[in-house]
C-alpha cells in the first residue's frame, strides 16, 4: 500500500506513514513474537521481571502491528517474555499501523538506541540504576547492618546477570561493566554538567581515570579542565595538575559568577529593576535554597554589597514605606 507520486521521471510509490492506532491491554496469546533481529537474553528477562515486581507495573508498553490473524511484536520482546514469566495473561500494548519493513526499522532503531549510548551517559545511567536498586533493596548494599550475607540468591543473580548481560551488549567483560558503574558513581551533578559541556566527547578511558582519583577536589579540577578544553584527556589533565608550571585551571562556576556580577554592575538601574520584576519569581526557590545553605558571614556580605539597591527597589515597588 502507499500513494503514487507522478513526476517527470515517472511514477514513484510513497510509503504510507506509520500511524499509532491505540493503546490497549492485549492478551499474550494474541501476540505473535516471530523472528527477532536481536536474540532474547534470559538474563535480561530475569532483570526486567524483578524490576516489574519491584515497581508493580510495566512502565513501557510493548509495541505491535496488526496482522491478519492477530498482532505481531515490533519492540519489547524482553518485556513480553518477562510478563509471561511472571504469569500475566495480558500486557499493556501500543498498536501501530505499518508495513513489515517499517516494523523492522522500528525494531532496529530500538535495539540501536539501547545498545549505543555515549560512555558518559552510559556510566551515569548504570550508576543510577544501581543506586535505585539498592534503595529498593538496601540489604544488597555492602556493609548493610543485619543483612546476613547481604544478598538473597535471586538478588545476587539479578546483579551479576545484569552486569554480564550489559557486558554482552557492550562487548566488554562483567568486570569492565562494574568499572563503568564505579566511574558513574563518582560523578556529582556539577561534574556531570561540566563533562557534558566539554568540547570533546568524554571517553571511557577518561571516566576510568576519574574513578581512580581519590581526592574529590582534584577530581573536580580534572572535570573543569576537560570542560574548558584545557586538556585533551583526563590523564592529560591530571598530568597538567601535577606540574607546578602548568596554567591554573579556571573554575567555570566562578568565572560565570564574575561575568554575572560584572554585567549587573554595568547595567543601568532601569534594566536592573526590570530584571528583578521579570525573573524574581523564577529565582525565588533557588534563592531560598541558597540562603538556607549560606553561612552567616555570606549572608551579611550579601546585604552589605546590595542593601542600598534592594532598599531602593523595595521603595519603588511600594513594598516598604
Amino acid at each position: 500500500m502507499g500513494l503514487l507520486l507522478h513526476h517527470a521521471g515517472g511514477t514513484k510509490r510513497l510509503m504510507a506513514p506509520v500511524k499509532e492506532i491505540k493503546v490497549i491491554d492485549l492478551p499474550l496469546d494474541e501476540i505473535e513474537v516471530g523472528n527477532r533481529i536481536r536474540m532474547v537474553s534470559p538474563s535480561a528477562v530475569n532483570i526486567i521481571a524483578m524490576s516489574i515486581e519491584d515497581l508493580a507495573v510495566l512502565t513501557d508498553p510493548i509495541h505491535v502491528r496488526k496482522i491478519k490473524n492477530g498482532y505481531r511484536l515490533i519492540d519489547g520482546a524482553h518485556r513480553f517474555a518477562a510478563v509471561k514469566q511472571l504469569g500475566w495473561s495480558s500486557v499493556p500494548t501500543k498498536v501501530w499501523q505499518c508495513t513489515a519493513d517499517q516494523a523492522e526499522l522500528m525494531e532496529s532503531d530500538a535495539n540501536i538506541s539501547t545498545a549505543h549510548m555515549p560512555p558518559l551517559e552510559l556510566a551515569i545511567s548504570l550508576a543510577a540504576r544501581k543506586r535505585s536498586y539498592q534503595k529498593l533493596h538496601p540489604e544488597t548494599r555492602q556493609g548493610h547492618a543485619g543483612a546476613k550475607g547481604r544478598w538473597t540468591d535471586d538478588m545476587q543473580a539479578n546483579s551479576s546477570s545484569f552486569a554480564s548481560w550489559m557486558g554482552s551488549v557492550l562487548g566488554v567483560t562483567t568486570r569492565q561493566v562494574q568499572k563503568i558503574i564505579a566511574a558513574g558513581e563518582g560523578l556529582t551533578a556539577d561534574r556531570i554538567r561540566w563533562l557534558r559541556a566539554a568540547p570533546k566527547p568524554v571517553t571511557q578511558a577518561d571516566l576510568q581515570t576519574l574513578a581512580k582519583v581519590a581526592d574529590e577536589t582534584q577530581r573536580s579540577k580534572v572535570c573543569i579542565s576537560l570542560t574548558n578544553g584545557e586538556a585533551k584527556s583526563a590523564a592529560d589533565a591530571l598530568k597538567r595538575l601535577s606540574d607546578p608550571a602548568s596554567k591554573p585551571v579556571k573554575d567555570p562556576v566562578e568565572e560565570a559568577f564574575k561575568d554575572l556580577r560584572e554585567a549587573w554592575s554595568r547595567a543601568p538601574k532601569v534594566a536592573r529593576d526590570r530584571f528583578l520584576v521579570t525573573d524574581v519569581k523564577d529565582m525565588a526557590f533557588e534563592l531560598e535554597d541558597a540562603w538556607t545553605q549560606a553561612s552567616v558571614d555570606n549572608r551579611k556580605a550579601f546585604f552589605t554589597a546590595n542593601a542600598a539597591e534592594l532598599y531602593d527597589f523595595l521603595i519603588a515597588e511600594g513594598m516598604i514605606k
